[in-house]
């Protein structure tokens, strides 16, 4: 659970970097017709006691809750900032790289023309050979997220069957993924097959966490519909890259893909990273980070909605309370750095 709470700490960061794809686009919510801040905070998921400990100054973390997914660790935080936004983005955009991640062992951007030799770098490392193993015994379960296909392939390559060749049908996943993602959005992205031949739809999560982003719908409708709907519609000025990154977790490659966009809306911002596929140890993750203009300032909003068969079944409120809270330390500290910093300047 710690490793899954490092690795969304670091997603604040990361998310912020998508706004150097974006361009300009003169649209929607500005400064001069920009709502008040008890406005905005109005439309978001604050209590009036949390309301009001954000207009003092506060950094507000909430949990992030859905009654209809008991595999959702969602945390929310706010806080409201009277230095340009501009500022604030910029502070986040010198935060960690995939570079500069101890968890990442390799990555790679992707597009539509890459291919199965740019790939490369996907290994099977750290511990090649418990994770060759693992794989060649795939099976229906949550060891490995895989669909049926995906774990046939992996079967036919047989018990002796060498790292290189796994990672060889690992990179051909990733690639396939990537492509009916890229090509059909949510729409494309393929179950993962569990125990006693039920399949889970990680793209009915990342629908139920867009469509609770309610505030981004109001303030940010373009971008909304896109993220919601890509690759459907795609406004002008909306920048977008894709990922595949190996995170080490466990001690073990979890292999992600992963989605960026980012658009500038008159005076404000608007950030989402998408974890489309993962391949163990958690399933998707959505994240969204908005900059609201507001006649005082601006309001900051985040919200982190990770879905892990971790925390369902047996235990699962008790599980789902822990990992909140490790997440809220973590992230609260890089969020109070950036709202310090962006205040002095």
């Amino acid at each position: 659970m710690t490793h899954i709470a490092t690795r969304i700490a670091r997603a604040v960061a990361l998310t912020a970097v998508v706004v150097t794809l974006a361009t300009p686009l003169i649209v929607g919510v500005g400064a001069a017709d920009a709502p008040t801040a008890a406005e905005l905070l109005a439309d978001m998921p604050f209590s009036e006691d949390e309301k009001k400990q954000i207009m003092a100054g506060e950094l507000v973390t909430i949990e992030l809750t859905d009654p209809t997914s008991d595999r959702e660790l969602g945390i929310g935080m706010g806080f409201l900032i009277k230095s340009a936004p501009e500022d604030l983005v910029d502070r986040f955009a010198k935060g960690t790289d995939y570079e500069g991640d101890e968890m990442v062992t390799a990555f790679g951007e992707m597009t539509a023309d890459t291919t199965i030799a740019e790939l490369a770098d996907a290994h099977l490392q750290p511990n090649t050979a418990k994770a060759t193993g693992i794989y060649l015994d795939a099976a229906p379960g949550d060891t490995l997220n895989l669909d049926e296909e995906e774990i046939t392939a992996f079967a036919a390559l047989g018990a002796g069957a060498k790292p290189e060749a796994v990672e060889t049908e690992i990179r051909k996943l990733l690639l396939e993924r990537f492509s009916s993602y890229h090509n059909k959005g949510i729409a494309g992205i393929a179950p993962y097959r569990r125990k006693g031949g039920k399949p889970y739809m990680p793209g009915d999560e990342l629908v139920l966490a867009t469509k609770a982003d309610r505030e981004l719908q109001k303030y940010f409708p373009e971008f909304y519909e896109t993220f919601l709907d890509y690759p459907h519609s795609k406004p002008d000025g909306m920048g977008e890259a894709f990922f595949w990154v190996n995170f080490a977790i466990d001690d073990l490659p979890t292999f992600t893909l992963i989605h960026r966009m980012g658009m500038r809306v008159g005076d404000g911002y608007v950030l989402a990273e998408r974890h489309y596929y993962v391949s163990r140890s958690h399933n998707v993750i959505s994240i969204t980070a908005a900059v609201y203009p507001a006649k005082e300032g601006a309001i900051v909003f985040y919200g982190n909605r990770t879905f892990t068969d971790q925390v369902a079944g047996f235990g699962s409120s008790a599980k789902r309370a822990i990992g909140r809270k490790i997440m809220a330390k973590q992230i609260s500290a890089l969020f109070d750095e950036s709202r310090t910093d962006a205040a002095k300047h």
